[in-house]
């Protein structure tokens, strides 16, 4: 390398380091005296507080009082009722794989329309995606037609 050519290497180098460096004290200078924004949002401190409460609350009872008051409800229920809250309410009360939902007369309609024998087959022997018994093999026929009858109940 001649030494004419070393001197435009070392000009071009110098003016490219000497670029980089003004870029970067420029924008160091710009960063700092830039206004600091700490809030992002103008909120009065009640308005934070407001928006940051809890939206519920913890009730500690007796655990035993707990149990007794649920063991009173279960002895309340229908056995239709009990079928439904045990098995069927997982897939029913979002309307999983288009079955019908609790209370929803318009989802029920036209299987009511097919006559509550029809319903009852279908869901003691399945139907569509719905298996046999809800999938649970253990429920009798009085089972099933107990939960499909309390079923239809909530509708009316």
């Amino acid at each position: 390398m001649s030494s004419k050519q070393r001197s435009l290497f070392f000009v071009d180098n110098l003016i490219a380091i000497t670029v980089f460096t003004l870029l970067t004290v420029f924008s160091a200078s710009a960063i700092a005296t830039a206004p600091v924004t700490y809030h992002r949002y103008n909120m009065t401190p009640e308005e934070v507080v407001e928006r940051i409460k809890p939206i519920g609350k913890v009730n500690l009872r007796d655990p035993s009082s707990a149990q007794k008051k649920d063991q009173e409800t279960l002895g309340n229920l229908s056995h239709g009722e009990k079928v439904v809250r045990d098995y069927c309410i997982r897939c029913h009360t979002a309307g999983l794989m288009r079955s019908p939902r609790l209370g929803e007369a318009k989802d029920w309609a036209p299987r009511l329309k097919k006559g509550l024998f029809t319903l009852h087959d279908n869901a003691i022997y399945g139907i569509n995606k719905m298996p046999a018994r809800g999938g649970r093999k253990a429920l009798s026929d009085a089972d099933i037609e107990a939960a499909v009858n309390h079923m239809l109940l909530l509708v009316k």
